[in-house]
């Protein structure tokens, strides 16, 4: 079919042609739906026009909102690239797009390959099309003509969503219900406190959703009300990043209260990292097989089944960037190395978590640390590794180039434990290093490390 009627061109550029198949015409006539649904995962951005086309994750139709400006003889996504470093020119960035756009920009992991461009369905985390997403993005767009709001919401899927019992409750009463009364003013803002105001119009707010994976989910709530919002995020969103979102409101209201009444409060870029963490140890402790690994094991111990345990931690600190900790023992527990390693640029959780398994799989091959079993605090990340669990698309490269680096080091096993047995390497991680190097200790451990080190071990039985 290609050879016949789009030789030299994509299938969604071809034309039908003269004596055109039934078949064909048929497919053709799918294709503005196709079209709609289509996005670009960037490899190396020469195929994307960045005020035409749609690449950005996070922004409304996945298109820029900055208003169109100059930069170049070129506008290919390939211009806001810096190749050698394998990272975006934050100052063009800066110089050029709205802060929504510069953000959203920012947390797209750019390829350590080089390749293609890739078209890919924009109506699935995954990627790949199904049906089921392009007839929703067909009736969706019947519904948007005629200007209906017209999905019921159903409730019956909150109380099924896999998150504590209060965070449950809440969103029964203060998202669905509306009973949420507002104090006289804001206690960030000072502005007078509604409903809407509380949950989506606060700046302060809108700076916590800013820099979070979760923020379309956010900005899907604009100009909806609550149950609008929700009925928009059971169309679009699985459970698991439902429970999630709901997890994080619970924790900017619980934010709320405490600066209300306590007159304390958590910086704006900790909430979404500790709701991310607290969400991710309820659902670590509701696994019968999780509660009794974590009843039974108290200390860290070495892997029984490789040479080598790597345990790995990352940090994302406030104006800082990010921090990625290594701890290195060998079968029987003893110190062989710790690394840590510091980066200007400040990752959302999930990336950061995967950049710092990276960073010890570099570790493994530089070192040699062959059979080892890398051991991280985040179950989704390891389950991912695992092949157990899908991850969202614009991190899938960052995952595929972890399981490439690993090939040729021998065995290497991915496994979880519980963030109080990863004590060091999260020491390690928090570690200052001085920006965009590494500090490595080689069989003698550094002094901080050692009481940690010391307290944390649990030696396996020589029975």
């Amino acid at each position: 079919m290609k050879a016949k009627y789009y030789p030299n061109r994509e299938v969604l550029e071809a034309e039908a042609g003269n004596n055109a198949s039934f078949l064909w015409k048929g497919l053709l006539s799918a294709r503005s739906l196709v079209k709609r649904g289509c996005r670009w995962r960037i490899v190396n951005g020469c195929s994307i026009d960045i005020w035409l086309d749609k690449w950005v994750p996070g922004n409304e139709n996945f298109k820029i909102k900055t208003p169109t400006t100059r930069l170049g003889d070129s506008t290919s996504v390939a211009e806001l690239i810096d190749f050698e470093g394998k990272c975006w020119r934050v100052d063009v960035l800066n110089d050029h797009f709205l802060p929504e756009d510069r953000v959203n920009i920012l947390k797209i992991p750019i390829p350590r390959d080089w390749g293609r461009d890739e078209r890919v369905w924009g109506e699935e985390k995954s990627g790949d099309y199904s049906v089921k997403s392009a007839y929703r993005l067909w009736f969706n767009r019947d519904e948007e003509e005629r200007g209906e709001f017209y999905s019921p919401a159903n409730w019956d899927r909150l109380w099924k969503l896999e998150i504590p019992q209060k965070v449950k409750i809440f969103a029964w009463k203060r998202v669905v219900q509306r009973t949420t009364k507002g104090s006289e003013g804001c206690p960030f803002c000072n502005l007078k406190e509604t409903q809407f105001h509380i949950f989506q119009e606060c700046g302060w707010v809108r700076r916590v959703w800013r820099p979070s994976p979760l923020a379309s989910m956010f900005e899907r709530g604009e100009n909806l009300t609550s149950e609008e919002w929700f009925c928009e995020l059971q169309e679009h969103e699985p459970d698991e990043q439902i429970g999630r979102f709901l997890v994080a409101l619970w924790f900017i209201w619980d934010q709320r209260n405490s600066q209300l009444w306590n007159k304390s409060k958590m910086e704006e870029w900790e909430i979404m990292g500790r709701a991310s963490r607290w969400i991710e140890e309820y659902l670590e402790a509701q696994s019968p097989r999780e509660r009794t690994q974590q009843a039974e094991q108290t200390k860290w111990a070495p892997s029984t089944a490789a040479d080598f345990t790597m345990t790995v931690d990352a940090a994302c600190l406030q104006d800082r960037g990010t921090g990625l900790g290594v701890v290195v023992r060998d079968r029987a527990g003893a110190f062989r190395l710790e690394a840590v390693k510091r980066s200007r640029r400040q990752w959302d959780p999930d990336l950061a978590e995967a950049m710092a398994v990276d960073f010890g799989v570099e570790i493994v091959g530089r070192y040699h640390f062959l059979n080892s079993e890398i051991q991280m605090d985040c179950q989704r990340v390891a389950r991912i590794l695992r092949g157990e669990q899908q991850t969202q698309l614009e991190l899938g490269r960052v995952y595929e180039e972890i399981r490439r680096k690993a090939t040729g080091l021998g065995p290497v096993a991915w496994s979880y434990i519980s963030r109080k047995l990863n004590e060091p390497a999260h020491l390690v991680a928090h570690t200052d290093c001085g920006w965009e190097r590494e500090d490595i200790w080689v069989d003698s451990p550094p002094s901080f490390l050692v009481q940690a080190l010391q307290a944390d071990v649990m030696m396996p039985s020589n029975s």
